[in-house]
């Protein structure tokens, strides 16, 4: 059922976040956690569905607990959870949360069961981090999937040409490569304004990118180059 036939029986602790959840006709809910160390796992919250147990809101989707679990013979079990953010500050807005859980199902449906990938739970979580203090979201959305791309190995190159690898002021995007104008010519132009800023919102640290991202937000058409992102990294897959 969740790739967890590697794990011995018995109890383990693991840190991570809830991806998605649903509730079973018996009452039972089954979570989709991201387990650092493990990877994501299905995990049964026994009666969570009927308001029993003692998980209160560490059920909810991009809840972040450490995790208290016990393997059987064939299932995973909750048996306790420790909240260590909650996200409550972006639960209240819902455009943020909306796009939060969008990214929590992209990485449910692209996170391989079982295999760990930590460093895409520590994006995720700043990420969010990031949203819930005001970032604007169309830009936090092309530095969270321009990183995940980055840590696959199949980003753009923001600085030089995918071709001649000379250093780009303004470029042409075609296919997964930018190139300069004597490499390339069709695609996506990206000029020199817009190259900047797309590379400032994947460099920034966290506490410079938040307030800078509500700055420069739009005119830029952010949303068509995550669209490019996207396809990319389902590809990568």
């Amino acid at each position: 059922m969740n790739g967890a036939d590697y794990l011995r029986q018995g109890h383990f602790r693991a840190s991570g976040v809830v991806l998605r959840r649903c509730d079973t006709a018996e009452g039972e809910r089954l979570l989709y956690l991201g387990l650092k160390g493990h990877g994501p796992l299905w995990v049964v919250a026994p009666g969570a569905a009927r308001g029993r147990g003692r998980f209160g809101g560490a059920t909810e989707p991009l809840v972040w607990s450490v995790f208290t679990l016990y393997k059987a013979s064939r299932n995973l079990y909750l048996k306790e959870a420790e909240v260590k953010s909650d996200l409550w500050g972006l639960r209240r807005r819902p455009e943020p949360l909306a796009r939060a859980l969008r990214w929590g199902k992209l990485i449910g449906d692209i996170f391989l069961p079982g295999h760990p990938d930590d460093a895409l739970l520590g994006l995720f979580f700043w990420s969010l981090w990031e949203l819930e203090r005001g970032a604007d979201g169309e830009v936090a959305e092309w530095r969270f999937l321009w990183r995940w791309l980055r840590d696959r190995g199949g980003a753009p190159d923001l600085e030089r040409c995918g071709r001649c690898g000379r250093a780009l002021d303004e470029a042409h995007w075609q296919g997964e490569s930018l190139l300069c104008g004597d490499c390339g010519g069709g695609g996506t132009a990206l000029p020199s304004l817009l190259l900047r800023a797309l590379r400032a919102a994947v460099m920034l640290s966290r506490d410079s990118f938040v307030p800078w991202s509500q700055a420069v937000g739009h005119p830029v058409e952010w949303t068509p180059l995550n669209e490019r992102l996207l396809s990319l990294l389902r590809e990568s897959v």
